[in-house]
């Protein structure tokens, strides 16, 4: 009889237990919804890149910048957070702003290309003397 309580017993245990199978997390690229820099500078002197990220509900969270050099005087910034959730999302809108310095080596004009599809693609340039 006690086999027969304890098999119960170990039956109903796992039996009961439910795997988990809405488990998501990834790193997504998410929207940057404004940009500020100047529209002068000199040459070895620190630019000051202001942007401010958004993504559209609580799921998302560890904002993070990536400013990435094409060539000399074109560059890309984009933004990614981590994606988590176990099938459902608050609906709130969650974001993360950054300050970046960046100091340009040469005299040009520096194109700075802002997000990526599907996002709304922007540029911004600052004139460097």
């Amino acid at each position: 009889m006690k086999k027969y309580i304890f098999f119960a017993v170990l039956f109903i245990m796992f039996s009961c237990h439910k795997e988990n199978n809405n488990h998501i997390k990834k790193i997504e690229l998410v929207n940057i919804i404004q940009i500020a820099l100047p529209k002068t500078s000199t040459t070895m002197s620190s630019i000051k890149i202001q942007a401010f990220a958004q993504a559209g509900n609580g799921c998302y969270s560890n904002f993070y910048f990536k400013l990435t050099k094409v060539n000399d005087f074109r560059y890309s910034l984009k933004a990614y957070a981590t994606f988590e959730t176990n099938g459902a999302c608050p609906t709130v809108m969650v974001g993360k702003d950054t300050t970046i310095n960046f100091i340009p080596e040469k005299k040009g004009v520096y194109i700075f290309n802002i997000n990526d599809k599907p996002f709304k693609s922007g540029v911004d340039s600052v004139i460097v003397n």
